[in-house]
Parts: C-alpha cells; structure tokens; sequence
C-alpha cells in the first residue's frame, strides 16, 4: 500500500487491503501465419477447468480498443470437469494482429485455462501503411 507503506499477502488470501484481485491470462500478439497480409479472425475455442466462478473474454484486432469484444464465460458444471466454451469472433474482425484475455476481477475461487484455439482467413496481400 503505497499510503500507508504497508505490505500486503499476496498467496493464500482472496484480496488485497479488501479489494479484489484481477487474475488474467494475457496472449501475445498474434500474426496468423503471415505478418505481412491481413487476416479474418473468425473463432475463438477454450477449454478450462471447472470452477465456482466466472470469467469475462475480451478480444482487441490490431491492438485498438475500438474493436474490442468482451463477453462473459460462466465456468461452473455440475456435470463436468472440463469445460468447452467456443465463439464466433465479430464480423468483419479484419487485421493484422489479434489478442486476448480472459480472467476475473473478483475474490471468488481460482479458475484454470486449459488451452486455446483461434481460427483465422489470411486475406490477399495489400500495401498497407502505419500511421
């Protein structure tokens, strides 16, 4: 706490100072199999653990906050031990680059992702410039 300069336990506790702790998984920035061509993203498939609690998807094209989706993944299963949760990407996600995370920003239980798959059209090649 930098007001007080106290120091806080991290592991073992569900907040910090009584706040919520954001737990998230972050991709790197991916270019499909071709950096120089853009790319219709399309899909984004997950597999996580079951877990009491809820995580939110968020998803940016080029890195700009003007096409990014954010939708909630509920995580709990009374049938299941491994969860499945698949989506269609936006319309027209068209770019270069295309990132993600997901995560919760609450003291409920831990959660696990398991792994990840996104689908993606390569375009034709088209001059493209940065601004």
């Amino acid at each position: 706490d930098p007001l007080t300069a106290s120091v806080y336990k991290f592991g073992g506790v569900p907040t910090d100072k009584g706040g919520a702790i954001k737990s998230y998984w972050k991709s790197m920035d991916f270019a499909g199999q071709d950096p120089t061509v853009q790319n219709d993203w399309g899909q984004a498939d997950f597999a996580f653990a079951e877990a009491s609690t809820t995580v939110a998807f968020t998803y940016s094209v080029n890195q700009s906050t003007a096409i990014t989706y954010v939708t909630q993944i509920p995580l709990y299963s009374t049938a299941n031990s491994i969860l499945k949760r698949g989506f269609s990407l936006t319309r027209g996600s068209i770019g270069t680059y295309y990132n993600f995370s997901v995560g919760d920003n609450s003291s409920l239980a831990p959660w696990t992702l398991l792994g990840i798959r996104t689908t993606y059209t390569p375009l034709p090649w088209r001059p493209q410039y940065s601004q």
